[in-house]
């Protein structure tokens, strides 16, 4: 999966190239390796998207973006992505018609629930497994210094005895 910035290039440079393609007079049969690498970006960033809205602990403490600035790139990703789409369905539509961009809505419709179902979910369980780890080492440190503050303090309030050993 890519980071957003990473994502929206890569959605651009496909996209650019179907475009240049298309003008060229290609058929859109040989832009498809274009096409499917900007879905596949597309799908990358809107993974991106989620995980902003629900980052990790970790990330969220040490994060330097402040709501505004994520807000601010995302709508202006998701714009992006619109214009975008927007003009490869009416390159899709003069070339093959109305039934093709409906099959192809409904192809990607499945293939992001597939995609969702088996890359998606194994990186959150990947990344929900590391903190939960990360969470029980800080736990453990936290109950240890716990434990021997209290052993400290139960050791220094028993009474001293100097008593002498037997002779």
């Amino acid at each position: 999966m890519l980071d957003p910035i990473t994502a929206i290039a890569t959605a651009t440079a496909a996209f650019n190239g179907v475009k240049k393609l298309v003008a060229a007079g290609r058929e859109l049969e040989d832009c498809m390796g274009q096409m499917a690498q900007w879905y596949t970006a597309i799908s990358d960033l809107g993974e991106a998207e989620r995980n902003v809205k629900n980052p990790p602990l970790f990330k969220r403490l040490t994060s330097k973006k402040s709501v505004e600035q994520e807000a601010l790139e995302i709508f202006a990703h998701r714009r992006k992505v619109q214009a975008q789409e927007k003009e490869l369905r009416e390159i899709i539509l003069f070339a093959y018609g109305k039934d093709a961009w409906t099959e192809l809505i409904g192809l990607r419709r499945r293939i992001r629930l597939e995609r969702e179902k088996a890359i998606y979910a194994q990186k959150r369980k990947r990344e929900d497994t590391f903190w939960t780890v990360i969470t029980i080492i800080i736990l453990t440190f936290l109950c240890y210094g716990f434990y021997a503050t209290l052993s400290f303090v139960v050791n220094e309030m028993r009474p001293q005895t100097t008593e002498e050993p037997d002779k």
